[in-house]
Parts: structure tokens; C-alpha cells; sequence
């Protein structure tokens, strides 16, 4: 999305805009675009800047940090806790005092904290209904988007331990718990058909006649199996195995862009 400072009730507020000029709402994914189509209408229009939205399964939480980053730009000591243990990719607000982690993660629930918390500072937590305003203006060294679901739910629960415990019972037997990378893959090492990822993974294409397209292929659709379609988590994931060529995966996006198109297509179920 895009967005606009405008004056509301004697403070500034950030309204958020479709490419259309209209208002847009981080619930409703009809005013959302692709970043190519905004970065193009923000070049164009008199916006103030670019929000990107968490939508519901997309993998992503959002940790807003608030009045943290001092003018001399020192860190507050709890923030810096924060960030320096999720070491996720990290980026100054628009105001300049704060600060926003995005992780790979997801909460059922929102959550927000004063400084009247356990925490004593400002923290907001979600992964769908809201948008961050983004700068670009990266704090630190993480440029990577972490996995960090364990840190996300140890920080709801220093928040509001109450809040953590009913999420922890209602999704108790009705949700699958998401899996981190490391998690994930061993996951699919175990599964009854283990030993034919297991294979693919380390980079073993004798099932497939040592024909590396058509086992980068079975490797994938196996990956995007386990990530629910996520094809951006698979791509990494695909980059950590022994069948990933720098040559032909990297370098050739047309490669790339083909073979996912085939597995999310007519090839989605082919051995």
C-alpha cells in the first residue's frame, strides 16, 4: 500500500492509500498491490511512502518497537534485547525514535504493550490486520528475514502471560505449530517419505537418472508441500540443499520462474 500523513485530532496521522488514490485498509486485500505496481504510483503521486501489510498466513509478525532510539541514536537497553535476539531484519520508523522487526512467525492474536507493561517499553505484535510504514532505513546488520517463532511467543508471554496461556489453549489440538526451518526440514526427514528427501536433499539425483532438472523438481514440489505453497520459503530453502546450482538456480531466473510455474500448475502432482 501507499500512505499519507494527514492531520487528525491535533496529531499526524499515517492514512493508507491504494494505487488508485482511494483509501485502503490492511483487512481488505483487494486495496493491496504488488511492490513493483506501488514503488511505480509512488513515483507519481504526492504519497508520503510505502506500507507493506501482514496479511492473515503469510508467514510474517511485525515487532514495533516505540520511543526506543534516543537522539544521540543509542538504543534503549531492552530494545536492544529485543533485537538482538531475534537478529531479523531491522528497520528505523519514519519518525526516527523507533523501530520495526519483521520475523517469520504468526500470532493468532495481536498484542500491545505500554510502558506500564512488564516490559516497560512500548511493543506492538501482529502478523495480519496491520501495516508497517517502511523506510529502508535498515538498523543494523540483519537484512534477513529470521524464523523466530519461539522468540515471538517468549515475548507474548513476558508481556501478558494471560494473553499467551488462552492462545496456548485455544489452539491447543486445532492448529499445527509453525515449524522453523530447521524444524521444517527435519520434519521432512522423518516423514514416511524421508528417505527419498533425504536423498534429494543431499544432492542425489540417482533416482531421477542423475537428470538435475527433474530432481530439483521432485525436491521442490516436496518443499512447497511442506511450506503450504509458500514459494518465496521454498526458494530459500531450495538454496540450502546439495541440489542448488549457483549457475542454473541463481543466474538464471528464467529457470527458476518456469519450474515453479510448472509446480504450482500441471506438474503439481507428477513424481
Amino acid at each position: 500500500m501507499l500512505w499519507r500523513g494527514e492531520q487528525r485530532s491535533n496529531h499526524m496521522t499515517k492514512v493508507p492509500y491504494s494505487i488508485t488514490g482511494q483509501r485502503a485498509s490492511s483487512a481488505d486485500s483487494a486495496t493491496w498491490v504488488d511492490f513493483g505496481s506501488v514503488v511505480e504510483h509512488y513515483g507519481n503521486d504526492s504519497f508520503d511512502g510505502i506500507g507493506f501489510v501482514f496479511a492473515e498466513g503469510g508467514g510474517l509478525t511485525g515487532i514495533d518497537l516505540d520511543h526506543c532510539v534516543g537522539r544521540n541514536g543509542e538504543l534503549e537497553a531492552k530494545a536492544a534485547a529485543i533485537v538482538g535476539a531475534f537478529k531479523s531484519y531491522t528497520e528505523c520508523s519514519v519518525s526516527g525514535n523507533g523501530l520495526h522487526i519483521i520475523v517469520r512467525a504468526s500470532v493468532e492474536q495481536g498484542i500491545r504493550a505500554s510502558i506500564r507493561s512488564r516490559l516497560d517499553i512500548p511493543v506492538e505484535i501482529y502478523s495480519h490486520g496491520r501495516y508497517f510504514t517502511m523506510t529502508g532505513s535498515i538498523y543494523g546488520e540483519s537484512v534477513n528475514i529470521a524464523y523466530a517463532q519461539n522468540i515471538v511467543d517468549y515475548l507474548r508471554e513476558v508481556i501478558s502471560p494471560a494473553a499467551s496461556n488462552d492462545k496456548t489453549q485455544s489452539e491447543k489440538g486445532s492448529k499445527p505449530r509453525y515449524l522453523g526451518n530447521d524444524e521444517l526440514i527435519q520434519a521432512a526427514l522423518s516423514a514416511k517419505n524421508g528417505d527419498k528427501f533425504r536423498r534429494l536433499w543431499s544432492g542425489d539425483m540417482s533416482m531421477y537418472g542423475g537428470d538435475h532438472s527433474r530432481a530439483d523438481a521432485a525436491l521442490l514440489r516436496m518443499l512447497l508441500s511442506w511450506t503450504k505453497d509458500d514459494i518465496e520459503r521454498t526458494d530459500c530453502l531450495f538454496r540450502q540443499s546439495g541440489l542448488y546450482r549457483e549457475e542454473k538456480w541463481n543466474k538464471r531466473p528464467d529457470y527458476r520462474k518456469r519450474t515453479f510455474e510448472f509446480l504450482m500448475g500441471a506438474g503439481r502432482h507428477k513424481p
